[in-house]
């Protein structure tokens, strides 16, 4: 049974290539509380990094030490601009000496692998899309690591660690990405595995779902995201993305703006989160007493109807008590995020 078959068996809502929900967006997202999701990352892009250089080159453009990451560790590295802007933002996991993998949203692949291959001066590795080889399971919720021990699987303990591992007679690469500021792992396996890892963790008790639940728990727990709050409108330290970077690295694109702003001890804005009276455009300027305070980076309605958002709000206005988004009230529920 293909993926595409598989999914369609078990109620999945298709956008194109993407699963919305598996029919109430709302009750899925509630599950996550309690259970886990089972999410299909397939239109997500994958790439290989591979090679005698790729230590080196990853580690001259990448904000985090990848020469001392582990064969079996992980990170969420940044390529920046000149101004310290994000360019580029994936979950990278080094599988041996010479092997990284690359995980990102949906069409971000493409411009990852071009402006890596741009610094490509020669160095001995190679860049290439793997979507052929590789899919991606996602478990996020609650009770993640639970379905794991009922699948006979081990959970790894830290952030982006990942081990190979066997389920339903298939290899299978358990990693510790948590996307919705609840437990999570994602599960890489051959795309003609799918269906038997698939239901394999639909039987150890996980919930169908889709990426609309898993975009509520992002935004209403204040996980920044690509794009909406991971690209060149923002800088790592305004998104409290400590695990981005790594403090006192050597030169890579942008460091000077990182150091700099570290040295101050705060960046000029921060990511807010929200709440909402309705429904609000993303991209939208956020006003405090007529002045503009922020922008509004993301939106979503938790299954209680309760709006909730994030925005990069100027450091002065942090203490407001309320902003407006054209016609639309919104309050700040926290200071920071919870990631």
């Amino acid at each position: 049974m293909t993926r595409n078959e598989c999914l369609t068996a078990g109620g999945a809502v298709f956008d194109g290539d993407v699963v919305r929900s598996h029919g109430d967006a709302a009750a899925e997202a509630g599950r996550a509380e309690v259970g886990a999701l089972l999410v299909d990352l397939g239109h997500h892009d994958r790439l290989r990094v591979a090679g005698p250089d790729a230590a080196g080159f990853l580690n001259r453009l990448l904000t985090v030490d990848v020469l001392h990451l582990p064969a079996g560790g992980g990170a969420r590295p940044f390529l920046l601009d000149a101004k310290g802007k994000i360019l580029l933002a994936f979950h990278l996991l080094r599988v041996d000496d010479e092997t990284y993998l690359v995980e990102c949203t949906a069409g971000h692949g493409e411009d990852v692998a071009a402006r890596l291959d741009m610094f490509h001066f020669g160095e001995a590795l190679t860049i290439e899309p793997i979507d052929a080889e590789q899919t991606v399971i996602s478990l996020q919720g609650a009770g993640a690591a639970g379905v794991l021990d009922a699948l006979e699987l081990t959970p790894p303990e830290t952030p982006w660690a990942h081990v190979e591992a066997q389920l339903a007679g298939h290899p299978v690469r358990v990693a510790r990405v948590e996307r919705a500021g609840l437990p999570g792992f994602d599960l890489w396996c051959a795309p003609d595995a799918f269906a038997a890892v698939w239901q394999a963790a639909r039987d150890a008790g996980a919930t169908p779902s889709g990426v609309d639940a898993l975009e509520v728990l992002r935004v209403d727990h204040g996980v920044p995201g690509h794009p909406n709050e991971l690209g060149p409108h923002a800088v790592p330290l305004e998104l409290s993305l400590e695990d981005g970077y790594t403090e006192g690295k050597g030169c890579y694109p942008g460091q000077e703006v990182i150091e700099r702003t570290l040295a101050l001890g705060r960046p000029a804005r921060q990511l807010l989160r929200l709440t909402l009276d309705a429904p609000a455009e993303i991209g939208r300027d956020l006003l405090s007493e007529g002045r503009v305070a922020g922008v509004l980076t993301s939106v979503a309605t938790r299954p209680d109807g309760v709006v909730v958002g994030l925005a990069l709000v100027k450091r002065r206005y942090l203490d407001a008590a309320a902003f407006t988004c054209g016609e639309i009230a919104a309050h700040p529920r926290a200071t920071s995020p919870t990631v």
